[in-house]
């Protein structure tokens, strides 16, 4: 320690033991407490000693603290200097904290002259972080070791290029361990509706023993099937009824399999297939198949039965939610409000739910209770949108098998199901 800082430290305590002896007597104690004037204001002896005595104190605090700065500064100035010219694994691992804290620039300025695989592997990372995808690839060149591979990828993204050849090397190397190339391989073929190649992907992945995203071998087995309209119906109908072999709640494949038997005329057949899945997800968009047939047909009775029927099974709030959709459909205005007004609790913040009592009290005459509902409803209500994702709550005029906005397959629902208790989603989305 200098002379000068020990010098310090003894003028200090010198003056607060002095100072603690000094105001022991009761004399200089009322010399304390006493008054005089400063600069026309009155101060007392005690508060004036006291600010000398903080300024004393912050004179030396400002200095030491100025010491110990300068020596945090000159310990990270030796020990930059000791990574870059010392032990290559320290500056690698030095590269690693400095990611991980955000400081790409100076990775790259601490591994500069590293040209060992692990330092292009942390400067090509920092570029990459630094959204310079260009120079990654030059700096990555022609390496072919996995870790560069991926790199690679993510720059060819970046630059709108195209890594399917990248990453089908990556697999063909050693497709029993390339779980994360299979998975950004199908993320990008399914961006470019590609589902058959999905598919195989899929099925690959399961041959080599590796376990796909929850959902996907379902899910790209069914888009596929969908594309492929040229096959013989009976085939196509086989396809569907091995994906629900697989995964017999997927709501999708059940919809496509009930509507293709209607395309061939096998009405009882769709009808058992609507009615099987209702029963086992409680989605009525196959309530909906059914009535839209029986509507068609000019048999409404027949879909009211069959809805008076189910409520007396389950009496659900999505299922009287439905049928008072219909009845507002078949101009029973007066059945659909008696079947909706219970609801209101459970259902009175859906905007459809909303409307179509609005709807319900105008055509009664009730034109008041009309207003005040419509009042109630925000601005942009599409009373067409009576689909909403169950996952996203993106809503939409039809039902869809995947949600466009959160690329879930088979949460679309009606948005008076939303309230009940759905079962759980059986494809997992890519993104």
């Amino acid at each position: 320690m200098k002379l000068k800082t020990v010098a310090l430290i003894f003028i200090l305590a010198i003056v607060f033991v002095g100072s603690h002896f000094f105001f022991r007597e009761e004399g200089n104690q009322a010399l304390l407490l006493s008054h005089f004037q400063l600069f026309g204001s009155s101060i007392s002896v005690a508060r004036l000693f006291v600010a000398s005595i903080v300024l004393a104190a912050l004179i030396p605090s400002v200095y030491f603290s100025t010491r110990v700065f300068g020596l945090f500064k000159h310990a990270r100035t030796v020990e930059s200097s000791q990574l870059l010219t010392g032990d290559r694994g320290s500056r690698h691992f030095q590269a690693a904290g400095l990611l991980d804290h955000g400081d790409y620039e100076q990775v790259l300025n601490l591994l500069e002259q590293d040209q060992s695989h692990e330092g292009i592997y942390w400067r090509a990372h920092a570029l990459l972080l630094l959204k310079r995808p260009q120079e990654t690839l030059t700096l990555l060149g022609d390496r072919s070791e996995t870790a560069f591979s991926y790199l690679r990828v993510q720059a060819q993204k970046s630059l709108g290029n195209n890594p399917e050849s990248t990453l089908r090397n990556l697999i063909a190397e050693n497709p029993a361990t390339a779980r994360n190339a299979y998975v950004e391989l199908v993320q990008f073929l399914d961006a470019q509706e590609r589902w058959l190649d999905c598919y195989e992907l899929v099925k690959q992945m399961k041959s080599h023993g590796l376990v796909p995203p929850e959902g996907w071998s379902v899910a790209y087995h069914y888009q596929w099937v969908l594309t492929q309209v040229d096959i013989a119906p009976k085939r196509r109908i086989e396809q569907f009824q091995q994906i629900l072999k697989e995964a017999p709640n997927f709501v999708p494949a059940n919809l496509a399999l009930g509507d293709l038997y209607m395309e061939t005329k096998s009405v009882e057949k769709a009808f058992r297939v609507y009615e099987q899945a209702f029963e086992s997800t409680d989605n009525t968009v196959f309530l909906e198949r059914l009535e839209l047939f029986y509507l068609g047909q000019g048999r409404p009775e027949d879909v009211l039965s069959i809805y008076r029927q189910l409520l007396v099974k389950r009496g659900n709030a999505s299922i009287k939610f439905q049928l008072g959709r219909l009845y507002f459909k078949l101009g029973m205005f007066e059945e659909c409000d008696d079947l909706l007004s219970p609801l209101k609790g459970r259902l009175g913040h859906l905007k459809e739910f909303q409307w179509l009592q609005a709807c319900s009290h105008m055509y009664q005459g009730r034109h008041e209770k009309a207003v005040m509902l419509l009042k109630e409803m925000v601005e942009g209500f599409s009373p067409a949108h009576h689909y909403a994702c169950s996952a996203c709550h993106f809503t939409s005029e039809v039902w869809q098998d995947r949600c466009p906005k959160c690329s879930v397959w088979g949460t679309s629902r009606q948005q008076g199901e939303l309230s009940e208790s759905a079962p759980s989603v059986v494809a997992a989305p890519v993104y």
